[in-house]
């Protein structure tokens, strides 16, 4: 039952998703859909350099409204394609704190108060099971379509301006009331934008008819270097880093329909919000 419940649970969380994440597919004819929130609290502080931080003038905004689907075409072979749309927005300035928040950002960099309405990247995957006997080993591909610069000079991006071609490897076991997996991969990007390395691992206990989520997610930039520019909301820059942790529950209705909820946290980064992301989505699968 397990291989079913997360043949394609995705967490919704405001990153480059891996929709192939797991190694079990779904049988011919079989499959998965969900609709879904998801929030970044909203935040003046990024990460950069890893641990280190820096501080915009104004609070950013990120809201994603998000669909996702996994289908069976054979046994061993499903298609899934996820598509969002985002709201994002700079609030009120927020006044300098102290000399050190001064140091970190100057107060002639001022970051432009704006909002926006639009579609995210849109991904579009394909897993292949190549192995399944006690272990199962999958194979994966998945294609970012691009979303167009904001013409405006206000750090408001709801996607990536650029296409992203990222194959993976899934291993995965479980029992009656336990999985884990892990998946690891490359993100090869176009135009200027760097590619990047991802790797995620996974650990879930079935306690009743829901199972409880341990998550850690890593994205390293193969380009690591430090963005030139200060003024930025780390929505769809280049040169992201982070090492992630989320805690997420999957709470079935039925055999038919259920609940995802999930959680999660930075520990570093570079180029990303340092606040913590929450969704909440509607499944049914088949």
């Amino acid at each position: 039952m397990y291989k079913l419940f997360f043949a394609s649970l995705v967490f919704l969380a405001n990153t480059a998703p891996l929709l192939a994440q797991s190694p079990w597919t779904y049988a011919k004819g079989g499959g998965y859909a969900q609709a879904g929130y998801n929030m970044i609290v909203p935040t003046r502080v990024l990460f950069y350099d890893n641990t280190a931080i820096k501080y915009t003038n104004r609070k950013v905004y990120d809201n994603n409204i998000q669909g996702f689907g996994d289908y069976g075409i054979t046994d061993n072979f499903n298609i899934s394609m996820m598509a969002n749309v985002k709201y994002v927005a700079t609030g009120e300035v927020v006044a300098v704190d102290n000399e050190v928040v001064a140091a970190e950002r100057p107060p002639a960099l001022i970051l432009p108060a704006g909002k926006k309405w639009g579609f995210g990247n849109g991904y579009y995957g394909l897993k292949y099971k190549l192995y399944d006997k006690g272990w199962v080993v999958s194979g994966n591909f998945t294609l970012m379509t691009p979303v167009a610069a904001n013409p405006v000079a206000n750090g408001l991006e709801t996607g990536f301006d650029c296409w992203g071609f990222a194959p993976s490897v899934s291993v995965g076991n479980g029992g009656a009331k336990w999985y884990a997996y892990a998946n690891a991969g490359a993100n090869f990007r176009t135009g200027a934008f760097s590619h990047e390395w991802a790797a995620t691992g996974e650990y879930g206990y079935k306690i009743k008819s829901a199972y409880i989520i341990a998550n850690i997610h890593a994205r390293y930039s193969l380009n690591n270097q430090p963005a030139p520019e200060f003024l930025h909301t780390g929505l769809g820059v280049n040169q992201q880093n982070y090492l992630a942790l989320g805690l997420k529950a999957f709470i079935p209705f039925n055999k038919n329909w259920g609940l995802n909820v999930s959680a999660f946290g930075a520990l570093l980064g570079n180029n990303v919000q340092a606040a913590p992301s929450f969704g909440m989505s509607v499944f049914y699968k088949w």
